[in-house]
């Protein structure tokens, strides 16, 4: 076997800056899906709330995790969205549990002070995105599927390496004649590429759950009429998008 790697840091770089250029000033339709998103996020953290401290600072990791997250979609890098995805979907599930529970608050702040503390905080929140979507039934039971279907999904590609989300990324390019082939790994995509759209359109899936359980965790939100409102027009638009995209690979 014979790699190549014709490309340098410096070449990452450059392409990642292009794209998000790009990006800037000709925003596509699945980006301004993402500007949405993040307005809606924003929104809920609009005004003066009964939140959490230490469950609200989770929440904006969440939320910076979910920014990283559409960074990597605009540079071409789709293979990284997912590992950010699932942190940022994490975050957000740590958040929530913290307000169901108030016990939950102090095994997480002692994790780091010892052996036992660390074993207490993995058996408190390994299974958090589970958890989450447990109790989540109570309150409305398709979002607990959603949330755990984002999280499986997350995994599946790229969170954790597994098969599809590094073959799905090699192309091979033909048999020569010879005892060879030629195989490409794509590290990058372009701005117009359907991997970019996907990833785009998965980054506004995590948000919006990430937006859902930030209001699930503030009691009694002041202006929840209206964030319903919100959230139902951002889900529909991300609905068409997802159709948009369906058609077109269909296509």
């Amino acid at each position: 076997m014979q790699f190549l790697i014709d490309k340098s840091i410096d070449d990452y770089l450059a392409f990642s800056d292009e794209r998000t250029r790009t990006f800037q000033q000709s925003p596509p339709q699945f980006f301004e899906l993402i500007k949405d998103v993040d307005t809606l996020i924003r929104e809920v953290w609009t005004g003066t709330l009964d939140a959490q401290t230490v469950p609200a600072f989770l929440n904006m990791n969440a939320y910076f995790s979910f920014l990283a997250a559409v960074r990597m979609a605009i540079s071409g890098h789709v293979s990284s969205v997912f590992p950010l995805a699932r942190a940022a979907l994490e975050s957000a599930c740590y958040a929530f549990l913290l307000t169901k529970d108030d016990t939950l608050q102090s095994v997480w702040m002692d994790r780091d002070k010892g052996d036992a503390e660390r074993t207490a905080c993995r058996r408190a929140f390994t299974s958090a995105v589970k958890d989450t979507a447990k109790q989540l039934q109570s309150i409305q039971a398709d979002m607990g599927d959603y949330v755990q279907g984002l999280y499986d999904a997350s995994i599946t590609f790229g969170a954790h390496p597994n098969p599809l989300s590094v073959f799905r990324h090699l192309e091979v390019q033909g048999d020569d004649g010879s005892d060879h082939w030629k195989v490409d790994f794509t590290c990058m995509y372009g701005e117009d590429s359907h991997e970019v759209k996907h990833a785009l359109l998965a980054c506004a899936e995590y948000g919006i759950v990430i937006a859902y359980l930030n209001v699930q965790g503030i009691k009694s939100h002041p202006q929840v009429e209206e964030l319903n409102r919100r959230f139902n027009e951002v889900n529909e638009s991300k609905n068409s998008m997802a159709d948009l995209l369906r058609h077109s690979s269909a296509g």
